[in-house]
């Protein structure tokens, strides 16, 4: 399946500006009906070939993505493609990178390849370079896109309509004397320059390098990006502080994605922006999360949209095969909150211990200066509450999602595929909201109590996302 699907991506009879939507939904539509396990051996001769064929296989699935995202390119050399390819371009590179880190966790599990390897290095397929084999040589301009593995990544990844896969953005910059840097907007510190062996002594789970085809308007980008912090520096200024509002009109304060788009924009003269796809929050934008947040507009530039951008080219990608499954179970986690939010009117109760030492620390201990390291002096209650908020939504499904996850591996060797994930946390949503309807109605029958105490309350995590009273309950179906 995979060979055809890759010679018709690349044949222009099938697979071009026209069909490309059509094309990719129907084969997107199939996996997810269909899950990954559809695809999964029966028996131990199946077991044995795809052991001996998955290194190969692995590669095969990243050249896909490679290939389906240089034909996007094509078609957009002259006119913007239709935005229903993008999204389905999006989709596909979603999907097959799912597959890929599904395969190569159980492959790794029967076959040890060592390692842990270093940031940008090691064997196939934890490396995967374009084009052929080799190591990755960090080149001054190359943009890499990274996910870490927490929830507020996992948020970040998937607050956009079509869900990314990616939390961060950074620019990579080799100065005269050949040291490498990472220039990069960080929540904790703002716009810094930070020493390659430092930078990949914290490892994400994740990192994608794209490449600007014009080496020349790459390393000029880099050049004036760390000149342009070192200055600030000099000045005794501090680093430009991160911006949480991913305001893309003002450059006063600058999110990951935003530094990368201002060092190529400024650099250029204002001739060289990116990306050149922008993300929609969709009916998101508009919730009471988005709006606690302090983001205003519908729309924004993503570290994943980085991704599908077609003047960038695809250059490497590594993963830490050890973390990809708890990363695959946070993006789940936050596909369905944030389904929840849109769809059934779910907010967030900002209610109980989490909220409580919150609040603590941010009118009593945050005045003081206490952990100003962490939390940028621009940085909102609205925003901080929130996170907090989030979290404590997430601690319960994640539970869940993992003890689950274990079991399979126990049983198969193989971890859960997404769509059996968003299955799964659809009926603990269900479950739980039932829970909570039965407490209610208790409280309302009793002449005392016009609530349940929090800590008397065996929920899952209604207690801290529901649907207000004011609208409804919690649908149990």
């Amino acid at each position: 399946d995979l060979a055809r699907v890759t010679r018709e991506v690349r044949d222009p009879a099938v697979f071009n500006a026209a069909s490309c939507a059509t094309y990719l939904l129907e084969r997107t539509q199939a996996v997810l009906e269909h899950g990954t396990t559809h695809y999964l051996p029966q028996d131990q001769r199946e077991e044995q070939a795809l052991a001996d064929a998955a290194p190969r296989l692995a590669q095969a699935l990243f050249d896909f993505r490679v290939t389906l995202k240089d034909r996007l390119g094509e078609f957009a050399r002259h006119r913007d493609p239709d935005p229903a390819c993008v999204t389905a371009v999006i989709r596909a590179l979603r999907y097959a990178r799912f597959i890929e880190e599904l395969l190569v966790e159980w492959w790794l599990g029967r076959t040890p390849a060592g390692g842990p390897y270093p940031v940008l290095a090691g064997p196939r397929p934890v490396l995967m370079v374009s084009r052929g084999e080799g190591a990755y040589q960090p080149r001054s301009g190359d943009i890499l896109l990274a996910r870490n593995d927490s929830f507020v990544s996992a948020a970040i990844a998937r607050i956009s309509d079509e869900e990314g896969q990616f939390s961060h953005a950074a620019l990579v910059h080799v100065d005269a004397a050949g040291q490498v840097w990472v220039l990069e907007s960080l929540i904790q510190r703002g716009a810094v320059a930070t020493p390659w062996a430092e930078w990949t002594a914290h490892p994400p789970v994740r990192v994608l390098v794209k490449r600007h085809p014009d080496a020349a308007t790459a390393a000029r980008a880099a050049d004036w990006l760390h000149r342009w912090i070192d200055r600030r520096a000099a000045a005794g200024a501090d680093p430009a502080p991160y911006d949480f509002f991913m305001d893309f009109a003002d450059d006063a304060e600058l999110s990951c994605s935003e530094l990368v788009q201002f060092a190529y924009r400024e650099s250029s003269g204002g001739q060289t922006r990116l990306p050149r796809f922008a993300s929609s929050l969709g009916e998101l934008a508009q919730h009471p999360f988005v709006q606690a947040l302090g983001i205003r507009q519908p729309t924004l530039y993503s570290p994943s949209d980085f991704e599908t951008d077609p003047n960038l080219v695809t250059v490497a990608e590594w993963r830490d095969y050890s973390r990809t499954a708890h990363s695959r179970i946070q993006d789940a986690i936050l596909t369905s909150i944030f389904r929840w939010m849109t769809d059934q009117r779910y907010a967030l109760t900002y209610r109980g211990l989490s909220q409580g030492l919150g609040n603590l620390y941010w009118e009593v201990l945050r005045p003081t200066g206490l952990g100003a390291r962490w939390v940028q002096p621009n940085m909102t209650r609205g925003f901080f509450t929130t996170i907090l908020a989030l979290r404590s939504v997430t601690r319960g499904l994640e539970r869940e999602l993992v003890a689950l996850d274990d079991r399979q591996r126990r049983r198969t060797g193989w971890g859960l595929d997404y769509q059996t994930m968003l299955t799964r946390l659809e009926e603990l949503r269900r479950q739980d909201c039932a829970a909570a309807l039965a407490k209610r109605r208790e409280a309302r029958a009793s002449p005392f109590l016009s609530e349940p105490p929090l800590g008397a309350i065996p929920l899952l995590f209604h207690q801290y996302l529901d649907v207000p009273a004011e609208v409804g309950d919690c649908p149990e179906r």
